[in-house]
């Protein structure tokens, strides 16, 4: 075998790779969509046991929902 030839299993690998790729991204995109629970049981429990002002309290959920949502927005556009 000729040291520049590629090895059979190598190109078999590597044109599967899409396989690995579609299931990491579908599972990071179910767990985005089930993340915006959390994070609004999250800010309820900053705000009600740990007497977090609710102003700071609603602004940062604002915040962190925005991003949420652009993360969602940008990893759909990417993937289609």
């Amino acid at each position: 075998m000729n040291k520049s030839e590629t090895p059979d299993w190598l190109l078999e690998i590597q044109n599967k790779s899409w396989e690995p790729e579609i299931l990491i991204s579908g599972i990071t995109l179910t767990f985005l969509f089930i993340l915006s629970n959390y994070i609004y049981n999250f800010f309820g429990m900053l705000i009600q046991e740990y007497s977090v002002r609710l102003v700071v309290g609603r602004n940062l959920y604002i915040v962190s929902i925005i991003i949420l949502a652009g993360l969602k927005a940008g990893l759909i556009f990417i993937w289609v």
